[in-house]
């Protein structure tokens, strides 16, 4: 089987701070480190303003209007990493789909390659039940 053709993790390491000012900048890319690294201080739940506004924006919550003094505030910053983490796991979620998806093709060529060059389809039994697997899995991660 050949090696995946894409890289899931390039994909989650695309986001770059939106923001110019200093202290937004580091909100964001201080939330979208500790998402990305599990922090227990951005888990959901966990009762700071950080995390609410971080989930809320990762959740499509609406909060209101962001007037210009509002997108000035950390705040915001703390939702705007939510969206784009939430945009990324997306991202990461389709590349891994493709990824199986590419196995299980493959996985279908070698098994029918064989059973065209005269190969009992019980020699492989193995590749099918390897193929029912990745499929199984792909539709519970739907």
């Amino acid at each position: 089987m050949s090696e995946p053709t894409v890289d899931v993790l390039a994909v989650l390491d695309r986001k770059r701070s939106p923001f110019r000012d200093t202290g937004m900048r580091r909100m964001y890319d201080t939330c979208v480190s500790a998402y990305k690294s599990g922090n227990a201080g951005m888990a959901r739940g966990a009762g700071n303003s950080a995390a609410t506004m971080f989930w809320r924006g990762f959740d499509g919550s609406h909060v209101g209007k962001w007037d210009a003094a509002s997108r000035r505030s950390l705040a915001y910053a703390q939702f705007r990493a939510g969206q784009d983490c939430a945009e990324d796991a997306a991202r990461a979620a389709v590349a891994a789909l493709i990824v199986r998806e590419q196995a299980q093709r493959e996985l279908l060529a070698e098994i029918l390659d064989g059973i065209r060059a005269g190969a009992s389809p019980q020699l492989h039994a193995g590749l099918i039940r390897d193929l029912l697997a990745t499929a199984l899995e792909a539709r519970l991660h739907v």
